[in-house]
């Protein structure tokens, strides 16, 4: 708005200035100067306001937004829960259903592996009937109570649904007999005393003496150390080359293993260390010791590398095959004992 003399006009807002006069005009630098920090100071008034105005509309949607997916956020963990207890819900009652029905009845059982222990023995240990139901059976349980089976080792159960269970059987398998206070058992090669002998049993395998009840089994029910070293001491002896079959191995808990060979009755004492050393040691000497003549009493390798040989009453002369072997280098044979 302007004013036709001597009044005021509109220069913009926050700035307005008189108007001069026709003849006062010559000094307008300073009205301008004015004019120009008025609007400025209005501009940025303005800009602050606006920016202000901005801030409180963004700020607002913002918190009303967080607020939202926090709520949003609870409801579905709630959903969630609600949902998970429902499926539980059902498959437990689903379980119930199944576990009370006969749709997984037993109907057939294969057993695999078994020949000296009859099949009905094997299900009658396991405690099974037809009609059980194969979803709930306890396979742990079931093979627990077969192996209780002298003859049994190891069991595993595979249940074939929906009918069908298979039990294979691995049997124990004697590697000696062992004389337990006058009577006699099969001892496996893991040192498990497991059957007693009877009339039709065999009895072609190594003999095992100067064992006791007491001395075959830990106080933890396990198989004990001694026998477990002696059998494993057995396995070696039989399988290294150039060894005879092995007819007994005696231990003491004194003198510790000897050994007598099938085709050689001589006693060979291997005292309590150093076992696998003598028996290669003793491999690499039989063929000397084997012809030697007259045979000795005894043969003591309880000495690291040397074999001392107790000979009979009588004999005076070493035979010139152990020198010999001594002289090689495989072994030493010291002079016959007296």
């Amino acid at each position: 708005m302007q004013l036709v003399t001597g009044g005021y006009r509109n220069m913009g807002r926050g700035a307005i200035t008189r108007r001069q006069p026709e003849g006062k005009r010559g000094n307008t630098s300073r009205t301008r100067s004015v004019v120009r920090t008025r609007d400025d100071a209005a501009l940025m008034i303005s800009a602050a306001r606006a920016r202000h105005r901005f801030s409180q509309k963004r700020s607002r949607p913002r918190r009303r937004a967080s607020w939202r997916r926090a709520i949003n956020a609870v409801g579905m963990g709630s959903a969630a829960m609600a949902l998970s207890g429902m499926l539980l819900a059902c498959m437990s009652g689903l379980y119930r259903v199944i576990e009370t029905s006969r749709m997984f009845g037993l109907e057939a059982v294969e057993i695999m592996g078994n020949s000296r222990v009859s099949s009905q023995e094997i299900i009658e240990h396991a405690g099974i009937t037809a009609g059980v139901n194969i979803l709930t059976l306890n396979n742990e349980e079931v093979a627990r109570r077969i192996e209780a089976i002298p003859w049994v080792g190891h069991v595993s159960i595979i249940k074939r649904f929906p009918h069908e269970l298979t039990i294979k059987v691995t049997e124990r398998e004697p590697s000696a007999v062992v004389v337990i206070d006058g009577t006699l058992w099969y001892v496996d090669k893991g040192g498990t005393v497991f059957h007693r002998i009877g009339p039709e049993d065999r009895r072609d395998y190594p003999l095992v003496t100067g064992f006791s009840k007491e001395m075959v089994t830990s106080a933890q029910g396990r198989p004990s150390d001694e026998i477990v070293h002696t059998l494993a001491l057995l396995e070696m002896a039989q399988h290294y080359p150039g060894m005879p079959s092995i007819s007994e191995i005696t231990f003491d808990t004194v003198k510790g293993w000897s050994i007598y060979m099938q085709d050689f009755p001589v006693p060979v004492y291997l005292g309590a260390g150093d076992l696998e050393q003598k028996i290669i040691h003793l491999a690499r000497i039989y063929p000397v010791l084997s012809r030697h003549s007259p045979s000795p009493e005894r043969i003591d390798l309880s000495f690291p590398c040397q074999a001392v040989l107790r000979q009979p009453s009588g004999a005076k002369e070493v035979a010139p095959s152990l020198k010999a072997v001594a002289d090689k280098g495989h072994s030493r044979v010291s002079e016959p004992a007296t």
